[in-house]
C-alpha cells in the first residue's frame, strides 16, 4: 500500500502525479523481478557446478585419476565462491546460420582472480559431457564469454587469492577503509593452483 502513495519529486519540486506513481512502482517491480531471475540463474549455476564436481570426483576416485586432487580443489573453490561468486548472465539471442537461438552472455568479473574463470570453465565443460549430464535433461543454453564487464557484485570475505590482484591493489590504494570494513578479506590460506587436466 505504502509504495502506491504519492511522493515528493525533488527534481520537479512537486508531488508525484498518479501516472508518475504508477511508473515508479512498475519500474521498481521490473527491477525486483530482474534481480530475482538473475539470482535464480546463479543458484542453478551453483547447483549444477556442485553436482558436476561431485560426479567427476566419484569417477576420478574410481579410476584413481592423476587429476583427482584438482577436482577436489574445484569443489572447495565452488563452495568458497558460493552463489554470489557466480558471474551474472545476460539473456540474449544469437543468429547461427539461419537460426536464432537464445544464449547467455557472460562478462568479465573484474574483481575475481582471472584463473577462476579458467577453473570454472573446466567444470562447465564437464557439465556438457554425456557421461556427466543428467539423463533426460535439456541441453544447456549456450554461454558466450564477452569482454564486457560483468554486473556481478563483489563478494566480501573471500580469501585474498580469489580476488584479482590488480583490482585489489587499486582498491587498497584508493579505498583502503572500504577494503578493511566491507571487503573483509578472509585469512583462510586458500591459494590458486595450476593444473594439467586430464580428459
Amino acid at each position: 500500500w505504502a509504495k502506491w502513495q504519492a511522493r515528493w519529486n525533488e527534481e520537479k519540486g512537486t508531488i508525484e502525479t498518479p501516472e508518475e506513481v504508477s511508473l515508479r512502482v512498475l519500474n521498481a517491480d521490473d527491477k525486483r523481478k530482474g534481480s530475482s531471475r538473475l539470482r535464480s540463474r546463479a543458484l542453478r549455476k551453483l547447483d549444477t557446478r556442485r553436482r558436476t564436481v561431485k560426479k567427476v570426483i566419484a569417477l576420478k576416485t574410481e579410476a584413481n585419476a592423476e587429476d583427482l586432487e584438482a577436482w577436489k580443489y574445484f569443489g572447495e573453490l565452488v563452495e568458497e565462491l558460493g552463489v554470489d561468486g557466480m558471474s551474472e548472465d545476460e539473456e540474449a539471442v544469437e543468429k547461427i546460420g539461419n537460426v536464432t537461438i537464445p544464449v547467455f552472455k557472460v562478462g568479465v568479473c573484474e574483481w575475481r582472480a582471472p584463473e577462476i574463470t579458467e577453473y570454472l570453465g573446466y567444470i562447465d565443460k564437464e557439465t556438457r559431457n554425456e557421461a556427466i549430464r543428467e539423463k533426460g535433461g535439456a541441453n544447456p543454453t549456450p554461454h558466450i564469454r564477452t569482454q564486457e564487464p560483468s554486473k556481478t557484485q563483489v563478494v566480501s570475505g573471500l580469501p585474498r587469492a580469489l580476488y584479482n590482484p590488480t583490482w585489489l591493489a587499486k582498491m587498497e590504494a584508493t579505498r583502503s577503509d572500504w577494503v578493511e570494513r566491507e571487503l573483509n578479506i578472509s585469512q583462510k590460506p586458500l591459494q590458486l593452483m595450476r593444473f594439467t587436466m586430464r580428459g
